[in-house]
């Protein structure tokens, strides 16, 4: 019987892939690791495409949602194929045009569908991505205000049954926001200076250096438009910025599941 739940895993090792079919390949990222490492916990699912398909989507599953029952603003999520995907993908015959994709549903706290999107995990369309292995950041902040996410799987490797990629996907570091007067979509504005965000050097040439209290956050660059131009996970409080592409004046902002922290950042 296959769970159709999110489940923990901190199988890091693709050795475990072996035996019976794809076996542990199945329970395992394709990039081996946690998003923080080996040895570290992420999330695995298992995606039932006739369980959400029935009458009234009575067992919807794959779904996040906080314990208190209140609403809140997801900003994203890392997310990546499992091994069993990766290993599927990598022998299909149709890589050419292939496509596997995670995508998010927001509910409201009446069960309306609010927004939906979706972030390519697999893309063999127009050269893209390819069979990628990697974590990648997923952002969920155009979902708005939600009581409810709903993950699933979409793809072109399917045939009248379903999906026949193996329908397994990994989630880690899921970040959100709480604060009732947070809107992800508000204009851009620098916090006060009892920040603890530092940006150096600012001004930057080929790169900068975030520095910030939260110990795990994602930064995010916006430039004067309010355009997402990268992303980039914060660890242990600092983050890398490669701004060697980039020139003007641009927004950083730090979210966490503690704050967001908003600052300016001038690139030469």
């Amino acid at each position: 019987m296959m769970s159709i739940a999110f489940g923990p895993s901190n199988i890091t090792d693709a050795s475990t892939a072996t035996g019976n079919g794809y076996g542990g390949a199945y329970y395992t990222a394709a990039a081996a690791y946690a998003l923080e490492g080996e040895g570290n916990t992420y999330m695995q699912a298992y995606y039932d495409e006739y369980s959400a398909g029935m009458s009234g989507n009575e067992l919807k599953h794959n779904n996040v949602y906080l314990q208190n029952d209140s609403t809140f603003f997801p900003m994203g999520v890392y997310v990546c194929q499992s091994l069993a995907s990766y290993n599927y993908v990598a022998t299909a015959a149709n890589q050419t045009d292939g496509f596997v994709s995670v995508v998010a549903t927001g509910y409201d706290a009446e069960g309306n569908l609010l927004n939906t999107v979706s972030k390519r995990i697999v893309d063999w369309v127009d050269n893209q991505i390819g069979n990628r292995k990697e974590w990648a950041w997923m952002d969920l902040a155009d979902l708005g205000e939600v009581k409810e996410i709903v993950f699933t799987l979409a793809s072109n490797y399917s045939n009248a049954w379903g999906l026949e990629v193996p329908a397994y996907f990994c989630l880690d570091n899921f970040v959100y926001q709480t604060d009732t007067t947070f809107r992800p979509t508000s204009s851009l504005a620098e916090t006060n200076e009892a920040s603890s965000l530092k940006i150096y050097p600012n001004p930057a040439t080929t790169y900068t250096i975030l520095q910030t209290s939260a110990e795990k956050a994602v930064a995010q660059v916006f430039d004067m438009q309010g355009r997402l131009i990268l992303t980039e996970k914060v660890l242990n409080g600092y983050a890398q910025i490669n701004t060697a592409d980039l020139h003007g004046t641009y927004f950083v902002r730090i979210v966490s599941d503690q704050k967001t922290e908003t600052k300016k950042l001038i690139v030469k």
